[in-house]
């Protein structure tokens, strides 16, 4: 994937995000330099680096609200208290609630009560599993990566506009393709079907 060019003229003390870590045990946090608002944080969490075998976790605030993490048959916002997204993508018939659908994308988004919303990405196309949960111990997002390196992109999003992100993330990964003009108007898709033919439908 290329990669965005960094701006030269970008000043480190002007930057909406502050990362700072401690060397022993080893662990990081992701805050907003504007509030102190802490994004994502791996302290008390173990960090599991192996050939293959990568597990990282980050703390949540309590009932956060979770998006994204590809297609996939659950609710638009994930359930908080135990959901484990597989991002390995499959196109079959019959599959259950809450499982993986066509395309893998290894970001989330978070929006915060007080209204602010970020997002993180993990550049990697190895196959993972991602898991969020919540109980007496608290609630975190866990990734378990079967290869590969960390490569997070962190992406402050904006304090009151959530669709600031979404835009942060397109300078990342780039804007879709125009879709050809005599394509307007026209669907394809056989999610669900029995059998093996595939139907067109128009709708005009």
């Amino acid at each position: 994937m290329p990669r965005p060019a960094a701006d030269p003229k970008t000043r480190p003390d002007a930057a909406q995000i502050r990362f700072t870590y401690s060397a022993a045990p080893f662990a990081f946090n992701i805050s907003r330099a504007h509030t102190g608002d802490v994004l994502f944080t791996t302290v008390g969490h173990p960090l599991i680096f192996e050939p293959q075998f990568l597990r990282i976790k980050t703390t949540l605030p309590r009932d956060a609200n979770i998006y994204g993490l590809g297609e996939h048959s659950d609710p638009f916002r994930l359930d908080v208290v135990n959901t484990t997204r597989t991002l390995w993508a499959r196109d079959a018939y019959g599959i259950p609630q809450g499982t993986n659908l066509y395309s893998s994308h290894p970001v989330y988004f978070e929006h915060r009560p007080a209204g602010s919303t970020h997002a993180v990405f993990l550049l990697s196309s190895s196959g993972m599993d991602v898991k969020i949960c919540e109980d007496g111990n608290g609630a975190s997002l866990e990734y378990n990566v079967i290869g590969g390196v960390f490569d997070f992109y962190f992406l402050a999003g904006s304090e009151t506009d959530p669709a600031e992100v979404s835009r942060q993330y397109a300078q990342v990964v780039g804007t879709p393709a125009e879709v050809p003009y005599w394509s307007f108007g026209l669907h394809q898709c056989r999610y669900g079907y029995k059998g093996g033919t595939f139907f067109p439908f128009f709708f005009l």
